[in-house]
């Protein structure tokens, strides 16, 4: 519907418009789709962070999923203690 709609107001799809149903049914927003190639959409954002790796990247499968690492402590980590 957000692509249709985009092309009847002859703009262009818009970081957010269009979800997936399992983007929208998460509910912690785990899930995020969109264009990579534009360098202002969050899952441009998401993928090129410090926080993203991929599966099996090492053995060259070229894979489409990005993972994000779940950071913890990092108030502990900014001031030096250690557990």
């Amino acid at each position: 519907a957000g692509k249709i709609a985009a092309k009847k107001n002859g703009s262009p799809v818009k970081d957010g418009d269009i979800q997936t149903a399992c983007s929208s049914g998460c509910p912690t927003s785990a899930i995020t789709f969109g264009d990579l190639n534009d360098e202002g959409s969050l899952v441009r954002q998401l993928a090129t962070s410090d926080r993203a790796y991929h599966m099996l990247e090492e053995v060259g499968v070229q894979p489409n999923v990005n993972y994000l690492v779940k950071v913890r402590n990092t108030e502990e980590a900014a001031h030096g203690h250690h557990a």
